[in-house]
């Protein structure tokens, strides 16, 4: 599935485990193709490995990777805003979207394992554009 995404040679591997389905494998290709480290950055990329990690069966079984993986979706979504690939509708909607998928997949962690801190982020995110645009007379 990742296999066409170019890679330098030290992250075939990882590259590789990420085509077989390997959940962690995603993960760590999508920091990559997000900073662009070893690989042409690619939000569009990044946003597709993001949505594979959400849809993998493991997903919901590790809140960590599940709270890593909306906050890069996040980055993703505001850096595809930034790039003018999509709306800020579209922006926020996407990170809305990756929230509620992140805690209907996690709802069965029992609470007190949750740290809430990324998600505020995100959150605080969406605030502060909408509030700059508010300012600046946009929508």
């Amino acid at each position: 599935m990742f296999e066409k995404i170019i890679v330098d040679q030290d992250l075939l591997p990882l590259r590789e485990m990420a085509s077989r389905g390997d959940i962690q494998g995603m993960f760590d290709l999508a920091t990559h193709t997000i900073t662009g480290d070893k690989t042409p950055c690619s939000a569009e990329t990044t946003l597709a490995l993001c949505n594979a990690i959400m849809a993998h069966e493991d997903f919901g079984k590790d809140l960590s990777l599940a709270r890593y993986t909306l906050s890069l979706a996040a980055q993703t979504a505001h850096r595809l805003f930034e790039d003018g690939s999509i709306s800020w509708e579209e922006a926020a909607e996407t990170i809305r979207e990756m929230a509620r998928s992140v805690l209907m997949s996690t709802a069965d962690i029992p609470a007190e394992d949750w740290d809430l801190d990324q998600l505020q982020s995100c959150i605080e995110w969406l605030i502060q554009d909408q509030q700059g645009r508010m300012e600046q007379g946009g929508n």
